[in-house]
């Protein structure tokens, strides 16, 4: 079949480029923004905007559906501790990525608090997601080092079972962006 392709007259298909880069617009033009412009938007705000909701399925399922491999310095395969499949006993591990990296997208950090040590590796084999919204970080008198964390208003240890792993990241959402956005979308839907 794909000999007789090139025998038969077939049209080429027109790729056509931009002579110049497409300029994103300036959301906060817009009259009915501007008394939004300096305030952030919520999860739930986001996610109303199809494009952002879309965006979060995407890469928070595809990093919770990854497989976890463990390699030594030399780059050979180590067996996996079972910790890492499934980091919280009670729902599946994919879950617990799924939070994190939600987190991580939306607010820049997320946290595990440590439920179990492993005694003889003195590692955590037991954790469960906090969601970033329950947790307080204590500040220094000058406001600049975290000095300890609460979790609904409850002080939590700094190290050892109940405290937490605390992951940064980049924050991916411009929540002022994010907020214009919703609304554009809001209005867009009202006509």
């Amino acid at each position: 079949m794909g000999l007789l392709f090139n025998f038969v007259d077939q049209e080429k298909p027109q790729i056509e480029a931009a002579l110049a880069p497409f300029n994103i617009p300036d959301f906060n033009q817009y009259a009915f923004l501007s008394d939004l412009s300096n305030t952030s938007a919520t999860r739930a705000e986001a996610m109303s905007v199809p494009a952002i909701a879309r965006a979060r399925n995407i890469i928070c399922g595809v990093l919770a559906s990854l497989p976890i491999e463990m390699k030594t310095r030399d780059n050979s395969l180590v067996l996996t501790p079972k910790f890492f499949e499934q980091p919280d006993p009670r729902v599946m591990g994919s879950t617990v990525y799924a939070y994190t990296a939600e987190d991580l997208l939306f607010n820049g950090a997320a946290y595990w608090q440590i439920m179990s040590y492993d005694t003889t590796t003195n590692r955590p084999n037991q954790i469960q997601w906090i969601s970033y919204t329950k947790v307080t970080e204590e500040l220094d008198p000058l406001g600049q080092i975290v000095t300890g964390y609460m979790i609904d208003g409850k002080k939590v240890p700094n190290t050892g079972v109940g405290s937490l792993i605390v992951f940064s990241g980049l924050l991916l959402f411009d929540y002022k962006l994010v907020r214009n956005l919703s609304l554009l979308h809001r209005k867009h839907e009202d006509q």
